[in-house]
């Protein structure tokens, strides 16, 4: 095993890990079935894995779903790209307020409908999202805690 690539804490030896470790990256378990994790060993039967409670998830947590949710609803590549996507529709929203809806042509009173359902959802993920952050469940990234909007033409 090249050991060049991992990094160890600084008490534990490579030589003895690799021994330990048996033949990685399949076998976590030493020969004597005890887990081997850095170095460190737990004996296979005080695992207790079936009651184990993951912590709650955090603010940033409920936010990164959030934006995961946006960035679905105009197919945004990343956060980056969610954010050039809002404000060139900003910029697009302004340009046809300016003109007046009764100056639009069928085209931009379709693009300024699809412009305003969009804003609604952002706004009912955005809701949900504040919502969770209050008292996070443990399955935040679950539909059933999401009001999943219609996918749109955002994007041009």
């Amino acid at each position: 095993m090249d050991m060049s690539s991992i990094i160890l804490p600084k008490d534990v030896d490579p030589g003895t890990l690799v021994e330990q470790m048996g033949s990685p990256p399949h076998d976590f378990f030493s020969k004597s079935r005890e887990l081997v994790v850095y170095g460190i060993t737990q004996d296979k039967a005080e695992l207790d894995l079936a009651n184990y409670v993951p912590p709650l998830p955090t603010t940033d947590d409920i936010r990164a779903e959030a934006s995961r949710r946006m960035q679905s609803l105009v197919r945004a590549r990343d956060t980056n790209h969610l954010e050039i996507i809002v404000t060139n529709a900003t910029r697009e929203a302004v340009r046809l307020l300016r003109k007046g809806s009764e100056n639009w042509t069928k085209e931009e009173a379709v693009r300024a409908a699809d412009l305003e359902a969009v804003d609604a959802a952002i706004e009912a993920i955005r809701a949900i999202s504040n919502a969770l952050e209050k008292a996070p469940p443990s399955n935040y990234t679950d539909d059933s805690h999401w009001a999943i909007p219609t996918q749109t033409t955002a994007q041009r």
